[in-house]
């Protein structure tokens, strides 16, 4: 299991390659952790953007294949990996493996 600060790096990474126009500064503030959790206990407000990125991903999960990264959530509430989460439940994973804020003492 990653770290936090394995994992900040990874969200920086992801945040310049994916959302260049949004700030990543306050994702990086935060401690992180990396957790398996029920399915049903994640949030994802968002459709996916794209439903055939979303089938491609349970395609290959169907098949076995699954080098998926972790969601990212905040409070428990997917800000990346919507296509991901949808595969995951298309094919009925009950856990999944998300990198979660740590929430303040």
């Amino acid at each position: 299991m990653k770290n936090s600060a394995e994992i900040k790096e990874y969200i920086e990474y992801i945040w310049r390659k994916e959302y260049a126009n949004q700030v990543v500064d306050y994702l990086l503030q935060v401690d992180w952790e990396e957790k398996v959790v029920p399915i049903h206990d994640i949030i994802c407000s968002q459709k996916p953007k794209s439903i055939s990125k979303a089938k491609r991903y349970a395609a290959m999960m169907k098949e076995g294949y699954n080098p998926f990264k972790p969601l990212i959530c905040i409070n428990y509430e997917v800000i990346d990996g919507s296509h991901r989460l949808w595969a995951y439940k298309h094919y009925g994973f009950e856990y999944v493996i998300i990198y979660n804020n740590v929430p303040s003492p």
